[in-house]
């Protein structure tokens, strides 16, 4: 019985690059949370301050350990999406040898 492939591997790089590209939208927005942090400091102070600053650190930390875990199913996605292309490369070199 015959199989069907149901995702193709340009399929899996569209959306790859997908996620990759929301992956970058998000280190950007950390980036900026980071850079408006600093200028928080420089128009107030004291313990409202600190609070959202403790509040943004921990969030940053616990999104940290997210978006490597993200970053490293991408690498893995990558992989595998080479892995196939390189299959699928195979398969057409053996029917079109025989």
């Amino acid at each position: 019985m015959a199989e069907k492939i149901r995702v193709t591997t340009s399929e899996l790089k569209k959306v790859q690059e997908e996620w990759i590209d929301l992956f970058c939208q998000i280190e950007t927005g950390f980036m900026e949370m980071n850079e408006l942090m600093g200028r928080l400091d420089q128009l107030f102070m004291g313990k409202p301050v600190e609070a959202i600053k403790s509040r943004q650190s921990r969030i940053q930390e616990q999104s940290a350990f997210c978006l490597e875990q993200l970053k490293s199913h991408l690498q893995k996605l990558t992989q595998i999406n080479q892995i196939y292309d390189q299959a699928e490369g195979e398969n057409e070199n053996v029917i079109t040898n025989n």
